[in-house]
C-alpha cells in the first residue's frame, strides 16, 4: 500500500507542477481558442435554426477535420515535450523511492496527464456552445443538418459518420482513440528524451503527427498509409467499423496504438534502468537538466 501511495504521490506533483508551468497556460489558451473558433460557427448556426447543439457531438466532426486534429495532436507534443519529468530534486525522490517507483509514478503521471488532456478538449467544445446547449441520444437537429445539406459553416461535416456512428458511439470512440494516441505518444517522447536528448522526443512526436499529412492528402493509396500513421488511425472516417471496406477497423486502431504503448513502456523502462545506476549517471544520462 506504501508504494502504491508513493506512485500516486509521484505522479501527481507533476500534475501540480502544472499551476506554475507557463507551457500549460500556453497549451490551455492554443487549445481552447482553436476549439472556440470551430464551435462557435455551430453556435452561430444553431441560434440561426432554431435548435440546441448536441454537446456529445462536436468533438467527433471537429477532431475529423485535418486542421483541428493536428492542432488538438500538437498539444499532446506540447505537453509531454519536457519528459522525462526531471526536476531538481528527482535524484533525491530516487534515492528515496528507488527507480522503479519513480518509473512507475512517470508512468502513471502520462497515463492521468492523457486522460485530463482528452478530457479538457471535450468540455471545451462543450463549453464553447453555451447557453445554446443540449445532451441527445441521437445527432440532433442542428449536426443532421450541417452533414446533410449545403451551409455557410466554413468547415467539412461527413454524413458518412453518422451512417457509420450513432453519436453516443462516436464520442466514446474519438475519445478512447485520442486518449491512447496521446498516451502512446507521450510515452514515445520519454523514451527517445530519456535515451538521446531533450529534442528526440518532439522530433520523433512531430514526424508522426507530419505523417498523417501524406494520408490526408495523398491519392497513392492512402489506406496503406494510414494502416502505418498512428496518427491517422484517431480519425473515425479513416477507420471501419463494419468491415465493409479496406479501411483498418476499430480493433485494428486500439491494438495497434495499445502495442505501441506498451512496446515504449518496455523499452524506457530498460533505458532507464541502464542509464541511472548512481546519481552520478542520473546526472550525465538523463540529459544534464539537473543542476547542483
Amino acid at each position: 500500500m506504501k508504494s502504491i501511495k508513493q506512485v500516486f504521490s509521484l505522479s501527481l506533483f507533476n500534475i501540480r507542477n502544472w499551476f506554475s508551468d507557463p507551457r500549460i497556460f500556453v497549451l490551455v489558451l492554443v487549445v481552447f481558442s482553436t476549439i472556440f473558433t470551430f464551435a462557435m460557427e455551430i453556435l452561430k448556426f444553431s441560434q440561426t435554426l432554431g435548435f440546441p447543439v448536441n454537446g456529445v457531438g462536436i468533438l467527433p466532426h471537429l477532431y475529423n477535420n485535418r486542421f483541428y486534429r493536428y492542432v488538438i495532436q500538437f498539444g499532446v507534443v506540447l505537453l509531454f515535450c519536457n519528459a522525462p519529468f526531471v526536476s531538481a530534486n528527482s535524484a533525491f525522490v530516487i534515492i528515496r523511492t528507488g527507480y522503479k517507483k519513480w518509473f512507475a509514478g512517470q508512468i502513471l503521471y502520462v497515463f492521468f496527464a492523457s486522460f485530463l488532456y482528452t478530457s479538457f478538449v471535450f468540455l471545451s467544445t462543450v463549453i464553447s456552445v453555451l447557453p445554446n446547449l443540449t445532451f441527445e441520444k441521437n445527432w440532433g437537429k442542428v449536426f443532421a443538418t450541417l452533414a446533410q445539406t449545403s451551409h455557410d459553416v466554413p468547415f467539412n461535416f461527413e454524413y458518412g459518420m453518422h451512417l457509420k456512428y450513432d453519436v453516443s458511439g462516436a464520442i466514446v470512440h474519438t475519445m478512447l482513440l485520442l486518449f491512447l494516441f496521446s498516451f502512446m505518444l507521450g510515452m514515445l517522447i520519454f523514451l527517445l528524451n530519456s535515451f538521446i536528448n531533450k529534442a528526440s522526443g518532439m522530433i520523433a512526436s512531430t514526424s508522426i503527427i507530419l505523417f498523417s499529412f501524406a494520408a490526408d492528402w495523398s491519392t497513392w493509396n492512402p489506406i496503406s498509409i494510414i494502416r502505418i500513421s498512428p496518427s491517422s488511425l484517431t480519425a473515425l472516417m479513416n477507420l471501419d467499423n463494419k468491415g465493409f471496406s479496406e479501411y483498418p477497423s476499430l480493433n485494428y486502431a486500439y491494438m495497434a496504438l495499445l502495442s505501441m504503448s506498451a512496446l515504449f513502456i518496455i523499452l524506457t523502462f530498460i533505458v532507464i534502468m541502464t542509464k541511472t545506476k548512481s546519481y552520478k549517471h542520473f546526472k550525465e544520462n538523463m540529459g544534464g537538466w539537473i543542476n547542483d
